[in-house]
């Protein structure tokens, strides 16, 4: 086939054009879609991820410390943005996400544009109307996650390069390089497409052209990096480039309890952002036997998940090739959040309207009818080509796979717009070559692939019900799971939600059963501590401390019922006590930042001002 010819320049004003016509329908649906989810208990109260992006930047804008004493474990760039936005806004939720709208809607000419510069109009337009209607990117623009954010630095790149190539300069260059900077502090593995882009300049420029794009694009990044490298260096002492966490997502993603390719809890970590961290630190520490910094955990855990896919290739290469196929399939593989509990609440969301089950096939078809004019889509290929190599190490989530879908939305338009093309025109080969194409690509797209692990979404939902008060919904929740599947965590979260609910007398009934000398020692202690918080959110202080002392002669090594048990013991004026209990907690965890707060805190109440104890690392 013949090279695409690039869109013809617009002479009409553009209030009158296609594209603005574009930019004011994605703003209509997104601000519309930012209607429907008002009243979604997840809109006020921050999980996971997004609760962890949430008190981090509200740190930022108070100017206290997150991890004053550690290396970014977590993408710095989400805390920073939302930092921003509450600088300027307050701490808003829906301004966040208003911004998130306005830079999706942006991002949407962002890739009408760059669709203009490589294909023919009618290219451009199908790729603009798939951006702006694309399902997936209004839901991810509602969340308080950085996909939304990667997606517009990602595709703002590819539009940044072009425009330099066509003029190269240094400045041009020098933005590209800072835009895939900013990148890499939101998705670690964008700094694949630096080497991308090398590439696409050493086939594009030469001489002494070529040598001063690459230190203009080098220096870029380098300058927009190198200040979280430093801070890293002077919080922990070691050089770490953006974050420490590379070997533990490494070994979530290969270890002998996760052999699926897809994301599976590690048996001793915690399932939230705020928590892993602590937890793998302590890990390490209790298999090695010695303290051990920041980095010396990170290598550790990338040493463990190296060794295990060395010792076993074989299934490496099948978790790789499941990868593979995760990325091509249509479902949406939740990570913190599931499109699918949202479409609850949003109707548009029901809508059918585009989405990576339209997409990707078509996205194929581009890929193999296009494959001559690598040359002129070069660019588009090779982007494509490194940001996948990059997710098939750890796992292919919907979230991990957003920021990349924009270039595969204009190789699906221009595999829309060439098939519609043969499918006209007078060639019976050609004709029967796409719809044979088209019709192997939904099959290997649509086939099935295994189901996420739905009861701890639901379980996220009745958390979120909990933190909107909504009691009987969350308890609604439970108990339907409870029916389900044989899981301690639904009787232990039923409790809970019904002592919320001030049922106290249930709530009390539930944890006794699950306290009994017949359930399994971590059952015991994770129900005394429930009952510990229940009494602590009630006040009674004596029986809180009575709970999460049960808790602790479980296993002594929970610091987080130390530090319970010390707020429990400061409240009935035992100062005393309650500073040996933080400091017995800060002894087993001194990496975590919550009793070390608390501890200074107690020690201004009475009035006394002992050096706190030496944090990891230090």
């Amino acid at each position: 086939m013949e090279p695409p010819t690039p869109a013809s320049l617009q002479t009409q004003p553009w209030r009158h054009s296609f594209e603005a016509r574009l930019v004011l329908g994605a703003l209509m649906l997104r601000l519309l879609y930012l209607a429907t989810i008002l009243d979604n208990p997840y809109f006020l109260h921050p999980i996971t991820d997004e609760a962890m992006y949430d008190l981090w930047a509200q740190a930022l804008v108070a100017g206290d410390p997150f991890l004053d004493h550690y290396p970014y474990y977590d993408s710095p760039l989400p805390a920073y943005f939302l930092a921003i936005v509450y600088s300027l806004f307050g701490h808003s939720y829906l301004m966040v996400r208003v911004v998130q709208v306005l830079l999706g809607t942006l991002n949407v000419l962002i890739l009408y544009r760059i669709a203009g510069r490589l294909f023919d109009p009618t290219t451009a337009k199908v790729a603009g109307i798939l951006a702006a209607a694309y399902l997936p990117f209004l839901y991810y623009e509602g969340l308080l996650l950085k996909e939304s954010v990667a997606l517009f630095l990602l595709d703002s790149s590819v539009l940044l390069i072009l425009g330099a190539l066509a003029r190269p300069t240094w400045v041009a260059f020098w933005s590209v390089g800072a835009t895939v900077g900013l990148l890499s502090l939101s998705r670690i593995n964008a700094l694949a497409l630096v080497a991308a882009c090398l590439i696409l300049i050493a086939i594009s420029l030469r001489g002494r052209t070529g040598g001063r794009a690459v230190l203009a694009l080098l220096a870029g990044a380098i300058m927009v990096i190198a200040p979280v490298t430093v801070r890293n260096k002077l919080a922990s002492g070691d050089w770490i480039l953006i974050t420490v966490s590379g070997g533990q997502v490494l070994y979530t993603a290969n270890n002998p309890a996760n052999q699926t390719g897809d994301l599976a809890p590690v048996p001793f970590v915690r399932p939230t952002s705020l928590f892993e961290r602590v937890d793998f630190h302590r890990r390490a520490e209790a298999e090695t036997g010695h303290r051990m910094t920041p980095a010396e955990v990170g290598a550790y855990w990338r040493h463990k998940s190296l060794a295990f896919s060395l010792e076993h290739p074989l299934t490496q290469a099948r978790m790789v090739g499941h990868r593979f196929l995760r990325f091509w399939n249509e479902a949406e593989m939740p990570d913190n959040h599931w499109i699918e509990t949202f479409k609850r609440f949003s109707w548009i969301l029901r809508a059918p309207l585009p989405g990576y089950w339209l997409v990707a096939p078509f996205a194929l078809v581009g890929l193999i009818l296009l494959r001559r004019c690598w040359r002129e889509l070069g660019l588009l290929y090779l982007v494509l080509t490194f940001y996948l190599l990059s997710l098939l190490p750890f796992w292919v989530s919907s979230r991990y796979r957003l920021p990349i879908v924009g270039i595969l939305i204009l190789f699906a338009a221009a595999g829309m717009t060439e098939s519609r093309r043969r499918a006209l025109s007078d060639q019976g080969r050609a004709w029967m070559l796409s719809a044979v194409l088209l019709a192997g690509a939904c099959l290997f797209c649509w086939m099935p692939m295994a189901e996420p692990d739905v009861p701890s979404l639901e379980r996220n939902l009745a958390y979120a019900y909990e933190q909107d008060k909504q009691y009987e919904n969350a308890i609604a929740i439970y108990e339907r799971l409870r029916t389900r599947e044989q899981n301690p965590d639904n009787e232990l979260y039923l409790a809970n939600a019904l002592g919320l609910a001030g049922r106290a007398d249930e709530a009390t009934a539930l944890l006794a059963k699950l306290t009994e000398p017949g359930q399994p020692a971590d059952v015991r202690r994770r129900a005394y501590n429930f009952s510990g918080d229940l009494a602590r959110l009630a006040g009674q202080w004596t029986e809180a401390e009575q709970a999460y002392r049960a808790a602790l002669s479980l296993d002594p090594t929970d610091y987080g019922a130390w530090n319970n048990l010390a707020v429990a013991l400061t409240n009935q004026q035992k100062f005393g006590e309650g500073e040996q209990a933080l400091l017995q907690s800060i002894a087993l965890a001194p990496e975590d930042r919550v009793a070390r707060q608390n501890l200074e805190l107690l020690r201004r109440r009475i009035g006394a001002s002992p050096p706190l104890p030496a944090p990891t690392g230090r």
